[in-house]
């Protein structure tokens, strides 16, 4: 049996001692002990009608049920406004390397004529101005050619023994090195479509101690 709460208006401590009263350490003890009310309270054995809690039930009903889980799961695109899959993967490598250097289709990357590496062959470019006809399209992506004869604005002393080596971007913006046949470098550069103003600069001359790393 529990023992009976104490009036409020009690002594809690005996003053004397500075210990809890009889009355309130017995009535504490049972508390603690489970002993108050009908007995300790059981998960589940609540009573009562969960409708009535009308604030709680219209919360519940607001929930995903299974079925509302299962359509979710089964939608071809259940987040929209969200990425998909493919359109993060063309996100992501447009960003890294630019539309002007890779195009994305079918899951792949196609790499654009900018990335592309020397031409395999080594074609001769003959009559004309050299810087023309470095510029185009075909040329500045990447290639080596022959100095054919008839050139203008060509470095100094060139002869039809030279080499050509041209990398560029686009036909405004490129660069170009020429070797010539003594093993002296010259070098001009094309940016957004003006060439040096003072045309091919000396990489290394013939003279150079380093000439002959290029003979």
């Amino acid at each position: 049996m529990t023992s009976p709460m104490p009036n409020l208006a009690s002594p809690l401590v005996e003053p004397a001692l500075g210990v809890l009263t009889p009355a309130w350490a017995a009535w504490l003890r049972d508390v603690a002990a489970g002993a108050g009310g009908s007995g300790a309270a059981v998960w589940g054995g609540i009573t009562g009608t969960l409708s009535a809690q009308a604030d709680l039930q219209a919360t519940l009903d607001a929930k995903a049920d299974d079925g509302d889980l299962a359509a979710h799961v089964a939608a071809a695109d259940p987040h929209t406004g969200y990425a998909l899959d493919a359109d993060l993967a063309t996100k992501a490598t447009t960003a890294l390397l630019g539309s002007d250097y890779a195009a994305i289709a079918g899951g792949g990357v196609t790499f654009r004529s900018n990335l592309a590496l020397f031409a395999a062959q080594i074609a001769p470019l003959s009559d004309g101005d050299i810087l023309d006809l470095l510029s185009t399209a075909s040329a500045v992506r990447g290639a080596a050619y022959n100095a054919g004869s008839g050139l203008t604005n060509a470095p100094p002393g060139y002869t039809t023994e030279d080499r050509i080596f041209v990398k560029g971007f686009d036909t405004n913006n490129l660069t170009v090195v020429w070797l010539r046949s003594d093993a002296a470098v010259f070098m001009n550069v094309k940016t957004a479509g003006a060439w040096y103003a003072d045309g091919w600069r000396p990489f290394v001359g013939a003279s150079d101690p380093m000439a002959g790393e290029f003979a």
